[in-house]
């Protein structure tokens, strides 16, 4: 039986208030022109500003679409938490996810899931953007962190953390199983993407100057060195797992 929804776009969102307009309008400006049926849903993770107020008056059919669905959660289940809790909610035979912070383009989604639609198996496929902009220091963190964690684990992880990801919804039986709730999620989800075999398919992308607020890994030498320390434990726990 075919799926009423093609793709879901899952967008955990913490403390993500002032983007949540230009936000929703670049994602439905981006997914008009497509004939693909489609959800954007919208995880409130626990937010302490003013994001439940915004979703409660422009959501539900009012100033977005009906595809466009939020989702509270009341207590902040960590990054990976509030993608997991999304996953669980959508409904498309393809899903996916990708940054709330305006730093990821909504047209990557759509770019990514039509390669994983092109491919000559598309329900074995696990699309990936990668990012082809300078970024800094934080760039050499994220070769470092591929470096290690294709080294720990065996298998070939490139742009771990770069978005969007999507994926047909047959790898969520894998995903679930003992997925993180920290920024563990994403080199998670993509060695269990590699070990069951899912072919990888990618797309350049650019990783956007943050408009608003600041990072919630990066904003701080300690913050960076705390990140790092404890993506260092989770792949030795993860190799552990996976031997």
């Amino acid at each position: 039986m075919p799926f009423e929804i093609q793709l879901s776009v899952i967008l955990p969102c913490y403390n993500e208030a002032p983007s949540l307009r230009a936000l929703a309008d670049a994602y439905l400006a981006a997914m008009k022109p497509h004939s693909f049926t489609y959800e954007v849903l919208f995880v409130d993770n626990g937010s302490t500003d003013l994001s439940s107020e915004w979703f409660s008056k422009h959501f539900g059919g009012v100033s977005y679409p009906k595809s466009f669905r939020w989702l509270k959660l009341e207590m902040n289940q960590g990054y990976g938490g509030g993608i997991l809790e999304g996953l669980k909610q959508a409904s498309g035979e393809f899903v996916g996810w990708s940054h709330a912070d305006q730093q990821c383009a909504p047209q990557d989604v759509v770019r990514l899931f039509e390669a994983v639609q092109n491919d000559i198996e598309p329900t074995h496929c696990f699309g990936k953007g990668i990012r082809t902009n300078d970024r800094g220091a934080n760039g050499l963190i994220s070769r470092c962190h591929e470096l290690s964690a294709s080294t720990l684990l065996g298998v070939t992880l490139k742009e771990i953390n770069a978005q969007p990801k999507v994926f047909h919804r047959s790898l969520m039986t894998h995903l679930l199983e003992k997925a993180p709730k920290g920024f563990e999620w994403d080199v998670y989800a993509y060695f269990v993407a590699m070990k069951h075999h899912y072919r990888l398919i990618t797309v350049p992308v650019e990783f956007l100057p943050r408009p608003h607020g600041q990072s919630h890994w990066a904003h701080s030498v300690r913050s960076r060195l705390t990140t790092i320390v404890q993506q260092i434990r989770y792949l030795w726990k993860l190799r552990k797992v996976a031997l």
